[in-house]
């Protein structure tokens, strides 16, 4: 680099910007063209670039694709479930039953055990004359509801349960399950005598 004279500091900040190899000028964008995605994209780093870079894009749009088709899945096994319904004794369809029995096989007490309390309070508010609030807690179900006795005394038993485990108070076993089958069987039968 030639010595820089003291006398002119334009140029030598010229000669210092020639020296690094800095641009001087914006560059020019014909607009004519307008934007091109694809050469913005693709049209930068050479070849080694762009297979990188579509690699990359490609990888991301399969697991897009995984994705989709894994959650597509997962509703279409949740639905599954929801139509393959049980008997109950009054011959309807019951989803809570079909689910409650998935979630026990798969040892889920817990939530198996509220499916069953689930089917119960929907067998509660199903009878001719009932009318219960959408909002109303299982508890206040239990204290609203016209029931006998016995019915009363096995949903009474149902909800202590669930609430014991499904509140983690302590985890559910697969005898907690059974025996909340019980009590549900016994309102149920209660409800629907033969």
């Amino acid at each position: 680099m030639p010595p820089l004279s003291t006398a002119d500091p334009n140029e030598m900040a010229s000669r210092a910007l020639d020296a690094i190899g800095a641009q001087r000028e914006m560059p020019s964008i014909s607009v004519t063209h307008g934007f091109s995605l694809l050469h913005w994209l693709f049209g930068r780093g050479g070849w080694i670039g762009d297979a990188v870079f579509g690699g990359l894009l490609l990888l991301c749009l399969g697991l897009i694709v995984v994705a989709v088709l894994r959650a597509r899945g997962r509703r279409s096994a949740v639905w599954q479930e929801s139509v393959a319904v049980a008997a109950s004794p009054t011959g309807a369809a019951s989803p809570h039953l079909e689910r409650a029995e998935i979630l026990a096989r798969d040892g889920r007490y817990a939530e198996a055990m509220h499916e069953l309390l689930l089917q119960a309070l929907a067998d509660i508010r199903g009878q001719p004359g009932t009318s219960l609030g959408a909002s109303l807690t299982s508890r206040e179900i239990l204290h609203q509801a016209r029931l006998g006795d016995l019915p009363r005394g096995a949903l009474r038993m149902l909800i202590g349960r669930v609430e014991y485990t499904y509140f983690g108070l302590r985890s559910a076993e697969g005898t907690d399950y059974q025996a909340s089958r019980a009590d549900l069987d016994q309102l149920r039968q209660a409800l629907h005598p033969a």
